[in-house]
């Protein structure tokens, strides 16, 4: 389950580890929003196999308490119909905060992705969504530290690092070093030829 494009990503990238792993069951990726493929991450969705079912509680563009009333009831709704094993929450939204009401309520375990991220611009969500799962991921030693200092069991938690390995790993590997860098308005003749050495980071806007 994810609320955004960048999440969303995220979310479908390991979804298809997942599928591809042959774990046993299907995953059904979900957005809060009306399903879709964001368009900017065109080209690395192109490169990832669909998963075998895509939902969106087409709940966005309302007030907060209106939303989280519609997420909650189509969520739990989903949740009776496909009795899932576990749902995998991404994101700190007021959606994403109802579906995870939804899912504690039916008992259904929760697995919190990127656990333990605070700062003000992000709402009072995130936390409440990290105290009802049962299993929490990290993507950082801070996010870590974050929840200890919250009170979170040691036992309930788990530094992972960053989803965007899954989405690298997934990229597409036909890409040439030089579109990469004109994509972003660099000159490929930075790279020295007689001996090409280059130091990519990938960062969403809040360091995602």
């Amino acid at each position: 389950m994810a609320d955004d494009a960048v999440d969303y990503l995220k979310v479908r990238m390991l979804a298809a580890d997942c599928e591809g792993a042959a774990l046993g069951g299907d995953v059904v990726v979900t957005m809060v929003r009306a399903s879709c493929e964001p368009q900017e991450n065109g080209d690395l969705l192109k490169a990832v196999p669909v998963p075998s079912l895509e939902l969106g509680l087409n709940v966005a563009g309302r007030d907060s308490a209106e939303l989280m009333s519609l997420a909650l009831t189509r969520f739990s709704a989903l949740l009776a119909e496909f009795a899932p094993a576990g749902v995998a929450l991404i994101g700190d939204s007021a959606g994403i905060l109802a579906c995870a009401l939804a899912a504690s309520e039916r008992g259904v375990p929760i697995l919190r992705l990127d656990a333990g991220v605070r700062s003000s611009s992000r709402g009072p969500y995130g936390s409440l969504i990290d105290r009802l799962a049962g299993r929490l991921l990290t993507r950082s030693v801070n996010a870590h530290s974050m929840l200890a200092r919250e009170g979170t069991p040691s036992e309930r938690m788990e530094c992972v690092g960053s989803l965007w390995q899954v989405v690298i790993r997934r990229s597409p590997a036909d890409v040439s070093p030089g579109d990469v860098l004109r994509r972003f308005g660099v000159a490929p003749s930075v790279v020295d030829p007689v001996s090409p050495f280059g130091l990519l980071t990938v960062s969403g806007a809040s360091g995602r």
